[in-house]
């Protein structure tokens, strides 16, 4: 086979960085014991990250590719059928291995639900049944990310360019206008960011960011510096209305602006971290070897963690005699060890061999 000639900026250190942070975020609201999500729901600000960096990263893929479509050296349908085919590599197989493990030890609901999760419409299921479905609830990020990669490319590769900032504009107010409204539709308001439409800002605010650095070049410096200034002040309040607080506002609205003000801060964090000249912080980020690494297996140790809770009980009764809510941090630990093995295992010797696959066996040439 010809040399893969994918057109692609250099992984950044600093954004693997951002993502073991994210996943440590969700971990806190997760495990029992990590005392900072009983105050700050990390878990929402983790999420909120991870949505926007995809949007940052898979808007810049694509953009890439479409210069090489408009200058003539690339196909529109073979753009596509790159993509999809290297998303499929990156998602399904540890998906589909995590799901068949769930089923095999009767976690939750998986017999019945399996379906839903399969065609990834997780975050569908959670809003029919209006309940988290226990170890399986993660799952509705993974849908809606799949559901993003399935419409983002095809508009972006066979769309005009020209509607590209209207497309982007539109994902920002939609979003904070779908979580909104989402009582109006029967949505619950704790649900509403479930929908497809109530998470759009989230990848919007990415791709934003994407297209800025794409299409505005003569502008990303005096952009970047605003984003930089801006950063503390978007921090401070993202952090504030994630605080778990008894808001009188009505809650739709709280989640509304929240969602939006998250994911603005996001943005900026990675606008700052991934500039010409990055603050000395974030050159201190990507030179931590562990979260970088920790980073690069963000996916599976996402996918595999809210699975552990299966496991996590039986070896604590079997090594020490005990499990939660007895031995709450001891539990945590096992949690954490568990999925650290299984994600490090999930890695090396599944997605990482795939990961060089896809990208040996497919070509945009």
């Amino acid at each position: 086979m010809s040399q893969n000639r994918e057109s692609h900026a250099p992984r950044l250190e600093v954004l693997d960085a951002l993502r073991a942070l994210a996943v440590a975020g969700v971990f806190c609201v997760h495990f029992p014991g990590l005392f900072i999500g009983d105050f700050v729901d990390t878990g929402s600000l983790g999420v909120r990250l991870f949505f926007v960096l995809s949007g940052f990263l898979i808007t810049g893929i694509i953009l890439r590719e479409r210069d090489r479509i408009d200058g003539g050296g690339l196909r529109p349908l073979t753009a596509l059928r790159t993509f999809y085919l290297r998303r499929l590599f990156r998602i399904a197989p540890a998906f589909y291995l995590a799901l068949a493990a769930a089923w095999l030890v009767s976690l939750d609901d998986i017999r019945v639900s399996w379906p839903w999760h399969a065609a990834f419409l997780s975050n569908q299921y959670i809003i029919e049944i209006g309940r988290w479905p226990g170890s399986l609830s993660h799952l509705w990020t993974l849908a809606l990310e799949f559901q993003f990669y399935l419409v983002w490319p095809v508009a972006l590769f066979l769309l005009p360019r020209r509607v590209f900032p209207w497309l982007v504009g539109t994902c920002l107010v939609l979003g904070p206008l779908a979580r909104w409204a989402a009582p109006a539709w029967g949505v619950p308001t704790d649900f509403a960011h479930l929908t497809t439409a109530g998470s759009l800002d989230f990848f919007g605010w990415g791709a934003s960011l994407a297209w800025v650095r794409n299409s505005a070049r003569d502008r990303v410096e005096g952009m970047e510096t605003i984003a930089a200034r801006l950063l503390p002040w978007l921090l401070a309040a993202a952090f504030l209305l994630a605080g778990r607080w008894p808001w009188t506002l009505p809650m739709n609205v709280v989640h509304a602006g929240a969602g939006f003000v998250m994911a603005a801060a996001s943005a900026a964090l990675i606008a700052t971290c991934t500039r010409a000249a990055p603050p000395a912080w974030a050159g201190w980020l990507a030179r931590r070897n562990l979260l970088v690494r920790l980073g690069a297996m963000s996916y599976g140790l996402y996918l595999y963690h809210n699975l552990m809770h299966w496991v996590a009980p039986r070896a604590c009764l079997r090594l020490f005699g005990n499990s939660y809510p007895e031995q709450p941090l001891l539990y945590t630990a096992v949690l954490l060890a568990s999925t650290l093995a299984v994600s490090a295992a999930s890695w090396h010797f599944l997605e990482s061999p795939l990961n060089r696959y896809s990208r040996r066996y497919t070509t945009t040439a």
